[in-house]
């Protein structure tokens, strides 16, 4: 009969719409689910990431450090910044010579370092690019903020963002480097400023 037709009609209607809610429930909940797994990976993989990244700077850092203080305590630098920086002419160079072909191999073995600098009160200045640092720089450098902090009775180091009065000096911009180490090194008769560029590349 026509009334049970409609009732079996109503019926299916309700069993059809009722799936079609389900359907939709599923289809959400399954969504929600996939967006926060999704982001749980994303958020897991930025913070693998970052601090894979965080393990790198620290390493480069930890390497660069190590090997000026190496430097600044080898013999060859202790030999010239100390007890023959008053050489002069070709005796001069052939003392110096050691400290800046240590720069160089260091610079050629480490690729993030570009550029290098060993600022003496006494004694010959190294500098690694082709335009030197002229003679007085040590005052200069340290009457800045970051020479000031490193002044005690012995070697300090420290990590700076820049180094402005070297930059000025040497016609250069801070765009060039990343941070940079500082060492204000202290000896018997001498003192002075080594320093190393970590690249931004």
């Amino acid at each position: 009969s026509l009334e049970k037709e409609k009732k079996i009609a109503n019926a299916l209607m309700k069993f059809f719409g009722v799936s079609v809610v389900l359907i939709i429930i599923l289809g959400v909940v399954s969504y929600i689910m996939a967006s926060r797994a999704v982001t749980t990976r994303y958020e897991n993989a930025v913070k693998s990431a970052s601090s894979s990244m965080s393990t790198s700077i620290q390493l480069i850092c930890d390497a660069v450090s190590s090997k000026l203080v190496e430097l600044y305590m080898s013999d060859d630098f202790d030999t010239y910044y100390n007890d023959k920086f008053d050489a002069a002419g070709a005796e001069a160079t052939a003392l110096s010579r050691p400290v800046s072909d240590s720069l160089i191999d260091l610079k050629a073995s480490m690729s993030y370092i570009s550029a290098y600098y060993v600022v003496p009160e006494k004694g010959r200045t190294i500098v690694s690019s082709v335009k030197g640092v002229a003679e007085g720089s040590y005052n200069d450098l340290k009457a800045t903020p970051t020479g000031e902090s490193l002044q005690a009775k012995r070697t300090k180091n420290t990590w700076v963002g820049n180094h402005a009065v070297l930059d000025e000096k040497l016609s250069k911009g801070n765009d060039d480097y990343a941070l940079s180490f500082a060492l204000h090194f202290v000896l018997n008769r001498n003192n002075g400023f080594l320093i190393a560029d970590i690249s931004n590349t």
